[in-house]
């Protein structure tokens, strides 16, 4: 909850910084990240080794498909 939260407040910065593409935790076991699509949010878990870009970019691809 806490996570979709957050994700939805940080649309009241979109004016003036530009839309959220993703928001990321890197933790020590894992790696989260946060997707908004539409009204939906999408998240992501992933191991702590994953390149973030690269994978962030992916899934972006695979979500706008």
């Amino acid at each position: 909850m806490e996570t979709v939260l957050r994700a939805k407040t940080e649309q009241d910065f979109d004016y003036d910084l530009g839309e959220v593409e993703y928001s990321v935790s890197r933790r020590k076991r894992v790696i989260t990240y946060t997707f908004l699509l539409g009204d939906k949010v999408l998240f992501v878990s992933a191991e702590p080794t994953t390149d973030i870009e690269k994978t962030a970019q992916k899934i972006i691809k695979i979500s706008n498909a």
